[in-house]
């Protein structure tokens, strides 16, 4: 699998090659997920921000980076968590999302 970063239009700008873990969950009714682990270099702390996007080569979903996380392993080695849902959670934000919002008006 080749997991990369996107930019604004959504097309491959940077591979990441060197994840060490990889979830990938698509979901047909619900938000897919995803959780990376990277080692925890100073040039992944500096390129890794919440509200980047990522696409994978054998997915047609793109995900939205939401957490990044410093961890310890049971090695005792730094790693970063990334974490994000796909990109249908910008549906969430509108206004008419709430049940307190009355279609008609």
């Amino acid at each position: 699998m080749e997991l990369y970063i996107l930019d604004g239009l959504f097309r491959r700008k940077i591979l990441i090659e060197q994840f060490e873990s990889l979830l990938w969950t698509e979901r047909f009714n619900e938000l897919g997920d995803f959780t990376a682990v990277l080692p925890a270099t100073k040039a992944n702390r500096v390129l890794f921000k919440p509200g980047l996007y990522f696409g994978l080569n054998k997915s047609d979903r793109i995900m939205k980076l939401e957490t990044v996380e410093d961890s310890i392993n049971d090695d005792g080695k730094e790693s970063l968590t990334l974490t994000g849902r796909s990109l249908e959670l910008i549906l969430t934000y509108r206004n008419a999302w709430s049940a307190n919002t009355a279609l008609g008006d």
